[in-house]
């Protein structure tokens, strides 16, 4: 079963990765692509722990970072490695101070004519701030995602690609009640694609999904997941792309068959540029829990509790001249619930939520080495149905400006 593999191994070898690469010689970093930043960042949080209405707590949050970035040729191939690291500081909720990382690394390698593949790694650590069951996290409990997988391509300059990958995924949780919550699981994935010209692509995949639910001091609970998966894209012109997926999943579990289910994936996106400063870019899509490539638009949503998400978002690019940007974002999504996983409610609850996303944000980029930004972004959740214990709603506005610079 998958709770016997271990992760972090394979992930922590991509920050031995990125290291090696940093230690070359000064000579050869100037052909590496080897950058290093810092970043600076102070906001406003009117609802630090997303608590109901009458509870809130503002701070402002400081954010300080380093940031390492490597792009180097290997051979026929290329290495890729991305570190950061911030240092998190709550003014007035010290409790919550931490330090944020994210680390991946990709090695691409051609191994014979119209073979293509990737091996590559990443890891993630963040606060998870809040809890879906309706009790606070007043303490700090930080979210942990890793990920290793290999990919390989054949036939990648005719119009017929066959393709595969191999991955292996981990969430876990540092406190113990978030821990029904920890997540394991193996993905195997094969597809072909056939591409008839420059401007369209049809691609159809099938995956499998071994995982469990490693919930610590509870018997874990396995599953397996099949899907089969369509996906076509198209270049309609010069300043517009739709991309559409549609998709079954079959879902089966050995301890919490209430959550066996069938269901219907599927996602809709355009892009559209009707003038060289605007863009435009919508989507809606469908997915369920269980980590796969369907249910991964946004990791925050996929976990346990989550059965099935659909989501509708609408962005808006303004170049207001070659340095200056206005990005606006809107989104809406809605989720089907159960605490099936919760392991502290007796009753079982089901229903839904609606939390809606609102932001903006202003950057301006003087030098090709420094960027600066400001941003607002306002949160809103509602429930329907009795979800005492499962959801609850609360709102959420932040604001703060940040700096970046590069050495490059």
């Amino acid at each position: 079963m998958t709770r016997h593999c271990s992760l972090h191994p394979l992930a922590a070898a991509a920050l031995w990765a990125l290291l090696a690469g940093a230690a070359l010689p000064a000579g050869a970093q100037q052909d590496t692509g080897l950058a290093v930043g810092v970043s600076q960042q102070l906001l406003h949080d009117s609802n630090v722990l997303r608590a109901p209405e009458g509870n809130e707590q503002e701070a402002w949050v400081s954010l300080s970072g380093l940031r390492l970035s490597l792009d180097t040729p290997v051979g026929r191939g290329s290495f890729k490695a991305n570190a950061s690291a911030d240092a998190v500081q709550y003014r007035h909720l010290s409790q919550l101070n931490h330090t944020s990382l994210k680390l991946d690394a990709t090695l691409a390698f051609e191994a014979a004519d119209h073979v293509f593949g990737e091996v590559g790694a990443a890891t993630e650590q963040s606060l998870y701030r809040y809890d879906q069951l309706g009790l606070l996290q007043t303490q700090r409990s930080l979210r942990r995602d890793s990920r290793a997988f290999v990919a390989a391509r054949v036939g990648v300059v005719t119009k017929w690609t066959a393709e595969g990958t191999l991955s292996l995924q981990d969430t876990r949780y540092t406190d113990v009640p978030l821990s029904v919550r920890d997540q394991r699981w193996l993905t195997a994935e094969a597809g072909l694609r056939y591409q008839p010209s420059l401007d369209l692509f049809f691609r159809g995949v099938v995956r499998h999904i071994d995982g469990a639910f490693t919930r610590e001091g509870l018997v874990d609970d396995d599953f397996r997941r099949q899907e089969i998966e369509g996906v076509v894209f198209w270049q309609a012109s010069g300043a517009s792309s739709l991309t559409a997926s549609a998709g079954l999943m079959r879902e089966a579990h050995t301890l919490a068959t209430v959550r066996d289910s069938r269901n219907w994936l599927g996602s809709v996106a355009w892009a559209w540029q009707p003038t060289a400063k605007l863009q435009l870019n919508t989507r809606w899509a469908r997915d369920s829990n269980a980590g796969s490539n369907l249910s991964s638009t946004d990791a925050a949503f996929s976990n346990a509790d989550t059965v099935r998400r659909s989501t509708a978002s609408l962005g808006a690019t303004w170049r207001l001249s070659p340095k200056v940007q206005l990005t606006a974002q809107a989104q809406r999504a809605q989720r089907t619930l159960d605490n099936t996983f919760s392991g502290l409610v007796q009753q079982s609850r089901q229903g839904r939520d609606t939390t809606d996303t609102l932001g903006l944000t202003l950057s301006y980029k003087p030098l090709r080495s420094v960027g600066l930004s400001c941003s607002a972004h306002q949160n809103r959740r509602t429930v329907e149905g009795d979800l005492g214990g499962l959801s609850y709603a609360f709102s959420a506005v932040d604001y703060g400006c940040a700096g970046q610079f590069w050495l490059r």
